[in-house]
């Protein structure tokens, strides 16, 4: 059964009507270019069959199908998977916050791979300011989520950008003392950002041209080293999400 439907097809499932007095849209089914309803003669005379219909089940083997109304058929199934779905995505970001939590503690980067369900797969030490991976390592990421800690506290390094497209990750974090930077995929990877080079391209194009205005404000007093490391890079993110279609998010930390 489909999920959206045209209101009033349910409404009429189960009735028996009169050849006679059919009216369609009143008291009958609109037959509608996506209908799914069906119609079938009904004979009160005749015995009504106890067959049942088969389907396949989620292992495949055929199994009897309970016959159910559409509102019995989506509280059973839709609204199910839907808040045990939502219930998992809750449970497997509560995880990786909690996690996180103990990265940021950390004096040299850390990352921790997690899988499409959400288990862990690896963790991976580096140093002050980068984490390397194999290849193997990085064709189990397909679909995960990796998160590491910045101890600078700065956002994504062209590194990161090559790492989310190289391994096919769905999410790559860093996380900071303020917060979590979050870049996730993009539709299609841009032609002119998607090798290592094109990403270091843009980014020190981007660099040039936002840099030097930070610079000025640090140099001033205005901000801190620390501060204008933030912003400066921050700003070329989000510049560099604008252009090539990435989802760039940061999360404040939670008090």
């Amino acid at each position: 059964m489909p999920q959206k439907y045209v209101k009033g097809d349910n409404e009429y499932q189960r009735r028996a009507y009169d050849a006679k007095s059919v009216i369609s849209g009143i008291n009958f089914p609109i037959f509608h270019p996506n209908c799914r309803t069906t119609t079938a003669v009904y004979i009160p005379s005749l015995k009504e069959s106890k067959r049942t219909r088969m389907a396949r089940n989620e292992n495949g083997k055929s199994a009897r199908v309970k016959d159910m109304t559409y509102q019995e058929w989506y509280k059973g199934h839709v609204d199910l998977n839907k808040n045990n779905d939502i219930i998992k995505l809750e449970e497997r970001y509560s995880n990786i916050k909690n996690d996180e939590k103990r990265l940021v503690k950390r004096k040299n980067e850390t990352a921790i791979i997690y899988g499409p369900n959400g288990e862990t797969l690896f963790i991976k030490n580096g140093g002050a300011r980068s984490v390397s991976f194999t290849r193997s390592e990085v064709k189990k990421m397909k679909g995960g989520i990796l998160t590491h800690n910045h101890p600078e506290n700065t956002t994504f390094s062209p590194a990161d950008i090559y790492v989310l497209m190289r391994s096919q990750l769905s999410e790559i974090r860093a996380t900071t003392k303020g917060g979590t930077y979050i870049l996730r995929q993009p539709l299609v990877w841009d032609e002119r950002f998607n090798t290592k080079q094109k990403i270091l391209a843009e980014y020190f194009k981007l660099e040039k041209e936002i840099e030097p205005d930070i610079y000025l404000r640090r140099k001033s007093g205005e901000i801190t080293v620390e501060q204008y490391n933030q912003i400066y890079q921050h700003e070329i993110l989000k510049k560099l999400s604008e252009q090539f279609g990435l989802e760039y998010i940061y999360e404040e930390k939670e008090e």
